[in-house]
Order: structure tokens, then C-alpha cells, then sequence
């Protein structure tokens, strides 16, 4: 396995002497003649997958049958596998196959809605910013006249209303799934204190049986509008035009507070039976304090309702490894249906990207990047159970035509194989990782497809040439840490299968084995919210857990291990500390890898192997920077600095922002992301919600910096410019680290955003290690203008007192902050974040101390944390 055909060798030898000793008029023969000579070469690797005993996608038969004998232990891969048992249950045969079948359009609506739930929802991308002045908003839904039953469909459910705000709590809306009283009622939802003109407008009095806390305007006809339940026995609203001359309008009663210059989110689900001409219509009409309209926001919405899809990734995964474990057939039909009914789908939603460059619906889901994974999730299934006997000859050609469409959304058939590596890297990210990846994954288990070994050689080549030239020298990923963990996790895979398809061992003979040392020295203390387990710091796109990005750490200990004793020792002891995770089951996963876990209690370090995490400033290229310091109780005092010499992939406007901990407990805290079509997102990426300094952006850059809004929030669109401030570059300057006994220290050079003829920002930061204390101190130069200083706290409470700000926090941790030098003025404002704190909230908020001073005083500001 993984050798060279002799003959074939001796040939390309004989060839390129024969174009040594050309002559001229003989030159273009023999090169042509070379070049065939090394293809053939390349391609008379012997492969696994060409063998007699063909292996299971990452299952050796010894491994296949340990795992039968596991299945029903309280082994961490018994464990495992009832998860996977139950996915498989989920669903029936016939369900299945039904589903499968409806791609040829078999079955009515009527008929699929006795057997399923069809509904759909909105795209969390539904975004809507508030003009000046703007205070509430009035929700009105209307489905027009020109969507009837008499000329077509003309009928349609809606339920589940929610209004997302961009960095604060969820906008109650009252009775959102239209209850009647005593039947499907919401859960009870707050009132507001009425506080402007505008609040607490009603109208007189509701139709007896109309959904409460709404009223409905028949503008012409006899439309039907009324509450009805769904087949799960949920309150919605059924709206319903027999005519032309039909249709009506359905208001919600109060009126939304809201917030000017602010983003919100609108969601709701609906059941819609077909397409419409043009679509239902969700509209929010903005007022001012005293009810005049500011603006208007309308939303069409023209999704029809399928069998749902989503799930069927995992489940087909699911259903072929309790097949191949057990040997029942049902699992394998099952998967058989599962995996053609999800694919069908997604190569329509590839079509739809590919023809109008769009989302299809607004949907993610069906993007290349998304290819690569499920590519992977099918080659698993199908190799589980290709032996099985359930494929037709039909369905066989069926799924290769499939996967001839997807091999051609990811890649294509030129010779990368005879690139230089920087070459062939050149402009990729994780994107064309995992699609490069799902290429090659796929091709492996299909020995008979045409081509295959251009493809997955091609492939091959991208992802070498990424791990030799993308890769960071200090070991990291070009993007966040989430990317990084998510790169790790998917090379890791093909690195897996590699080794079993050729025999070659990328632990060794790439760098891969880098990605797994970086992190290790850079994780957060035990923190008693995620029940005492690390995590990573989540600058950029990432968030704070409880150590689940380390699930990838359990499946290679024994591999990392017969290479580097040290390393995989400590690998183990993070693993160990972030509560042994195992990588969440999901359809964009390889499932199988849960079951291929070391068991915790059979992997032994060695006593010297300790790991007691330091101060770590080697990570530049991250531009990750740690300084700690593990008390006699053994709790930590913990900060990190960002400040990163380049653009970091997926990073945020947050250059010379800090986390803090205090004896374990987090004090000051980067809020992370929570997605990215979200109205949210704009407000995680600004430097607003960031501790950072900022400088404030004169009229000129208010009116001439502005971004439009996009779907995709990619960037931090205008956050920040609309409360007077500019995004903080997305660069800095590294010039001091200082590692001592007692104190460490930083020093950042940050230019203004605008370029350094405007102005340099310089940032000094010292951490007392034993006490905890941070002092910040910014200089700026060359600048005149205002700047303004921004610190999230996580804490419950504070106040401020003069030139100081006292909070209350979790886990009986508070914390001073005492402005040294003179300040104009000092203020709190609350921000959204991500899941991190022990209250009560539906959405945690954190505490933002922020000040402005001219840029001549700067700012010295010194944070000390203190228990009780």
C-alpha cells in the first residue's frame, strides 16, 4: 500500500533521459512524452481502496469488530453509540423512503402533512436598522389579495414572532404565537413600564376567539383570519384570502420599544404550501415619542414548506453505523433513502448558488464550504453500507451523478498537482480546506469513479501545500482560535484517512502536529459556569465554553503519542480539564469518529509530563499574548492581549483589547460572536463592544465611512460610526513583552484607523500577578480629537463615584476601577454577549465602563479585583 509501480518508475526514468538527449526538432514529443510518464507514475500509487478487502471509510475490520463489543458497555464509545442508536431511531423506514421519494413530487401536501411537520421559518438575516428619532414600532402581517385560492395558492400559518436586538435583550412581543385564552397560551411574557407616548397604544376590544394582545383590519372581502393549532398542538395563525377580492391586515396591539440607530432581527416560523406570486408580508413601521412614522421596514417572505432536511445528514451517518454494527437491515435502507434524499436537496441548493450567486431562500446551508463537510458524511455513510445489497443499479448512477455535481463545486480537474505549494495555496482558507477535503474523502470510497485519483491528488496537493505555507510558524490556524480548533478537527480527519488509503503519515510528514501544541498554553482558567473546565480565550469569531473546542484532543492521543510522548501527555491534561468533551454529533460531522475515542482511563502520563501553564508571548503570528500566574490555591489569575501583526482571519476590530480572571472567575471579558446574520453581529465585531480605545470619527468620517447593510454580516458595518466613534484598526504593533517575578508587561503600537498621519495610539498594560490588578495606560500621539475608553466587565452590577467605578460580580468576585489621571466623562452601558454568566437573563449582558477625555490626557486606568 501506498508504493509505486516499478515498471512504471523505469519508464518515467527512460523518458526523461530520452528529453535530455533531444534534439530540437524532437523536443515537444519527448516532453509530452514526460509528462505522460509522470502521470501514469503518480497514478500507480497502489491505494487501500484498490484492494481486495477494501477498509470501512476510518474503520479497520479489528476496529469494527471492538466496537460490536463495546456498543453495549458503559464505555465512553457505549456511550457514544446510544446517542448514535437514538439518532438512528429517530425516524421510520417508510418515513425515509417517503421522503426520498417526494423528490419525483409523489405525494400531495395533504398527504405529507399527515406524516410530517412542514413547516418553515425565516433565515435569522431578516435585518432591520432604526432611523434617527425612532423609539417603537408597530408589527403589521398581511397576506395581499393577489395571493388567493381562486388564481393559486392563497392560504398560509404563521407563529413564533421574536424581534432580536443587535447588543440587548430579546423585544417582547405579546401573545407571538397567537394564542387564544386556554388554548397553546405563550409563555408569559414581561411588560414594559411604559415610558414615551408611544408605548401601550391599544386599540378598543378583539374579535371573541382572536388571538389576544392582536387586532385585524379586513381591508376588502370576506379573507379568513384565525387561530388554529398545529399538528404538535401549537398555537398559530391561519390567514386565508378565496379571492381576489380578498384580504386582510393583522396588528400587533403594543407597541415595540425600540432603540434609534439601532439593529433588530425579525423571526418567525410559517407553514406555506407551495409558492406564492410574491409572498406574505411582515412589516415594522417606525415612530418617533410621539407616534409619527420615522421609517418603514418590510419583509416578503415566499419560502415553501418541504419535508424538512436538515437532520438527514446525521441521520443517515447514524443509520449505517448501527447498521454495520449490528447487522440490521432496516438501518441500511434507511441510510440508503436518507443519504439520496439530503443529497438531492442540497445539489438543488447547489445549483441555485451556482446559477444566481445567491443563497437559495437565504439559506447558509448550501454553500461549498458546506459540500466539503457533507461530502465527508456521505462518504462515511456510503462505505458503511455500499456492501449492504440496497442500492440499485438506478440508485447507484443516481448517487454518482451526485457526486459528480458536488466534486464540481469544489474543485475542478486542473493539474495542481505540478504546482509550486505557495502556488496552489494562494488566496485559500478553511473554506477550500473543507472542500478540498470532502473531495478527497468522497473519491476514496468510490474506486470505480471516473477520474478519482485526479481528484483526490489534486486535493491532496491544496491541503499540503496550506499545512506548509498557510500555517502559521507559531502553529496556528490564519484565523481565530474557533477556525483554528474547526481546521485542526477536519485536517485531522483527512490525516486519518490518508494514512489508511496510502500509508502516509501526515503527523510526520507535514505540520499538522503543530496545530495540536498551539492552544494548549494559551487556555483559560477552570471556570465554575462550565462546572470548573477550560476554555480558550474567544477574541474574534469565537466564544467562551466550557472547553469543547478540545473534543478533537481524545481521537488522536495514541497517534500524537507514538511521535511525541510530551505533547500528547499534554494534550491528555487538557482534554482531561475541559471535562474529556467528544465532538458534537451533527450532520457536517463524521459521526464514526465518536465511537473512535481513547477511553480517558486507559491513556497514563508521565510524572514529568506535568503540564503547569506559564506566561506564553510566542504566539505573534495569533497575535495571542498570556500572562499568568496559579496562586498556592490553585486558582489563576489569567490575562490575555490581543495585539496581531496582520489581519487575523474571522478576527474583530479589537486590537489591544484584554480578558481578564480573577482567581478563576472572569472580570473582564470579550463578548464573542453569537453568528453572523444576525443583527448581533455587527455590534460583536465593532471595537464598541471591545476593550479597546477608540477614536472619534469627525462629521466628514460619519457621513463619508459609512457601509450598507449586507445579509452576511462580515464586517462591523456602522456600529461604532453611529455613536461617534471609529473602528480600531485591524493591525498593531507588538513592541514590548516583559516577563518577570511579580509583574508582566505589554506595549502595543496601534495606528489610527485612517492611516498613521492621523494619529498612534500607544497602549501599555501591567498584571500583577499576585493580586491580580491590571494598569492600563494609553498615550496617543499626533491626534487632537476625542478618544473614548471601553471595558466590559462581567459583572452583575456597578456604580460609578467620581473618578471610580465599584462593581458587584459572580462568585463572589468584585472589582475597583479607579481612573488615575482626570477624565470628562465617565458612564456604563450594558452589551449582549455570549452564554457566560450565571444569571438569570434570557440574554447575559456585560457591564461596559466607558470614559472620554481628550486625546492630550489619555488615559491611566488601573482594575483590581477582589473577592467578598
Amino acid at each position: 500500500m501506498g508504493e509505486y509501480d516499478s515498471a512504471c518508475g523505469q519508464r518515467l526514468k527512460e523518458r526523461l533521459q530520452a528529453l535530455e538527449d533531444s534534439r530540437a526538432e524532437e523536443l515537444a514529443q519527448n516532453l509530452v512524452a514526460c509528462l505522460d510518464a509522470q502521470e501514469s507514475f503518480r497514478f500507480s500509487r497502489r491505494l487501500a481502496s484498490e484492494g481486495a478487502r477494501k477498509p470501512f471509510f476510518l474503520l479497520p475490520e479489528e476496529k469494527l469488530q471492538e466496537l460490536r463489543e463495546k456498543r453495549n458497555s458503559g464505555s465512553l464509545a457505549g456511550q457514544q453509540y446510544e446517542k448514535i442508536r437514538a439518532v438512528a431511531r429517530e425516524t421510520s423506514l417508510e418515513d425515509s423512503r417517503i421522503a426520498y421519494e417526494q423528490k419525483d413530487g409523489k405525494y400531495t401536501y395533504e398527504e405529507l402533512n399527515k406524516r410530517f411537520s412542514i413547516w418553515g421559518r425565516t433565515e435569522q438575516s431578516v435585518n432591520a436598522v432604526t432611523p434617527p428619532g425612532t423609539c417603537g414600532a408597530r408589527l403589521s402581517l398581511c397576506l395581499p389579495c393577489e395571493e388567493n385560492e381562486e388564481q393559486g395558492l392563497g392560504h398560509i400559518w404563521v407563529t413564533g414572532f421574536r424581534l432580536l436586538s443587535a447588543d440587548g435583550p430579546e423585544i417582547p412581543i405579546p401573545n407571538a404565537c397567537f394564542a387564544v385564552q386556554g388554548v397553546g397560551e405563550c409563555p408569559a411574557v414581561q411588560r414594559r413600564e411604559e415610558g414615551s407616548a408611544v408605548q401601550g397604544q391599544e386599540a378598543d376590544g378583539a374579535a371573541e376567539g382572536f388571538p389576544a394582545g392582536w387586532r385585524m383590519e379586513v381591508q376588502k372581502g370576506s379573507p379568513v383570519c384565525r387561530h388554529e393549532e398545529t399538528g404538535a398542538g401549537e398555537s398559530c395563525l391561519y390567514l386565508c384570502n378565496p379571492t381576489p377580492s380578498d384580504q386582510v391586515t393583522v396588528t400587533a396591539r403594543e407597541i415595540l420599544s425600540l432603540k434609534e440607530n439601532s439593529g433588530y432581527t425579525l423571526f418567525f416560523r410559517a407553514k406555506q404550501d407551495g409558492k406564492f406570486k410574491e409572498g406574505f408580508r411582515a412589516v415594522l413601521e417606525f415612530l418617533d415619542e410621539d407616534g409619527n412614522v420615522t421609517g418603514r421596514f418590510e419583509h416578503v417572505y415566499n419560502r415553501k414548506s418541504v419535508i424538512p432536511m436538515g437532520r438527514k445528514s446525521l441521520s443517515m451517518q447514524c443509520n449505517a453505523i448501527v447498521y454495520a454494527l449490528e447487522g440490521n437491515e432496516e438501518y441500511a435502507w434507511k441510510a440508503k433513502y436518507d443519504m439520496l434524499a439530503f443529497l438531492n436537496d442540497f445539489c438543488q441548493g447547489a445549483e441555485y448558488w451556482m446559477v444566481c450567486n445567491a443563497r437559495p431562500e437565504g439559506c447558509d446551508a448550501y454553500g461549498a464550504v458546506q459540500a466539503g463537510r457533507i461530502m465527508c458524511s456521505a462518504a462515511s455513510t456510503y462505505s458503511l453500507i455500499s456492501r449492504s445489497g440496497v442500492f440499485t443499479e438506478e440508485e447507484k448512477q443516481f448517487f454518482y451523478g451526485m457526486a459528480d455535481y458536488l466534486l464540481q463545486y469544489c474543485l475542478d480537474m486542473r493539474d495542481r498537482m505540478s504546482m509550486s505549494m505557495e502556488r496552489v495555496q494562494r488566496g485559500s482558507s478553511n473554506w477550500q480546506t473543507d472542500m478540498c477535503i470532502g473531495v478527497a474523502a468522497l473519491m476514496a470510497v468510490l474506486p470505480d469513479f471516473p477520474n478519482r485519483k485526479t481528484w483526490m491528488y489534486n486535493a491532496e496537493a491544496v491541503l499540503k501545500a496550506q499545512l506548509s505555507k498557510n500555517l502559521n510558524r507559531d502553529g496556528s490556524w490564519p484565523e481565530s482560535i474557533r477556525y483554528h480548533h474547526a481546521a485542526l478537527e477536519h485536517f485531522a480527519s483527512f490525516a486519518a484517512l490518508w494514512r489508511q488509503e496510502t500509508g502516509e503519515d501526515w503527523l510526520q510528514a507535514t505540520r499538522l502536529k503543530d496545530m495540536f501544541a498551539y492552544t494548549i498554553h494559551t487556555v483559560t482558567p477552570p471556570y465554575a459556569y462550565f462546572d470548573g473546565h477550560i476554555g480558550t480565550p474567544p477574541f474574534g469569531d469565537h466564544r467562551l465554553s466550557g472547553g469543547t473546542e478540545f473534543g478533537i484532543y481524545g481521537l488522536y492521543l495514541q497517534k500524537i503519542a507514538g511521535l511525541d510522548k510530551k505533547l500528547a501527555d499534554e494534550m491528555y491534561q487538557v482534554w482531561q480539564k475541559a471535562g474529556y468533551p467528544v465532538k458534537t454529533l451533527g450532520g457536517e460531522a463524521l459521526a464514526l469518529e465518536n465511537l473512535l475515542y481513547t477511553e480517558p482511563e486507559a491513556f497514563r502520563i508521565n510524572a514529568e509530563n506535568r503540564l503547569r501553564p506559564e506566561s506564553a508571548v510566542n504566539y505573534p503570528d495569533s497575535g495571542i499574548y498570556i500572562f499568568r500566574r496559579r496562586g498556592e490555591s490553585g486558582k489563576e489569575n489569567y490575562l490575555a492581549v490581543m495585539g496581531s501583526a496582520k489581519p487575523i482571519g474571522h478576527g474583530h476590530l479589537d486590537q489591544g483589547s484584554f480578558i481578564l480572571y480573577y482567581q478563576n472567575v472572569p472580570v473582564v471579558m470579550d463578548s464573542g460572536v453569537e453568528g453572523y446574520f444576525d443583527a448581533s453581529t455587527q455590534w460583536h465585531l465593532s471595537s464598541y463592544s471591545h476593550a479597546c480605545l477608540q477614536f472619534a470619527a469627525t462629521e466628514e468620517e460619519q457621513k463619508t465611512l459609512r457601509t450598507e447593510n449586507r445579509v452576511i454580516n462580515l464586517n462591523a458595518g456602522n456600529y461604532s460610526l453611529d455613536r461617534g466613534w471609529l473602528d480600531v484598526s485591524r493591525r498593531s504593533k507588538v513592541t514590548e513583552t516583559v516577563i518577570g517575578d511579580e509583574t508582566d508587561r505589554i506595549t502595543l503600537e496601534i495606528e489610527h484607523p485612517r492611516g498613521r498621519e492621523k494619529g498612534i495610539h500607544y497602549r501599555t498594560i501591567l498584571f500583577e500577578k499576585a493580586s491580580g490588578a491590571v494598569t492600563v495606560e494609553d498615550r496617543v500621539e499626533g491626534y487632537a480629537g476625542k478618544i473614548l475608553f471601553s471595558m466590559p466587565l462581567a459583572m452583575k452590577t456597578a456604580r460609578v463615584e467620581g473618578q471610580r467605578v465599584w462593581a458587584e460580580g459572580y462568585y463572589s468576585v468584585n472589582a475597583a476601577v479607579e481612573f488615575l489621571a482626570p477624565v470628562q466623562k465617565i458612564y456604563l452601558e450594558k452589551g449582549r454577549t455570549t452564554p457566560m454568566l450565571p444569571t438569570a437573563d434570557e440574554v447575559p449582558m456585560l457591564l461596559y465602563v466607558r470614559a472620554e477625555t481628550d486625546a492630550s490626557q489619555g488615559f491611566a486606568v488601573r482594575i483590581h479585583p477582589c473577592e467578598g
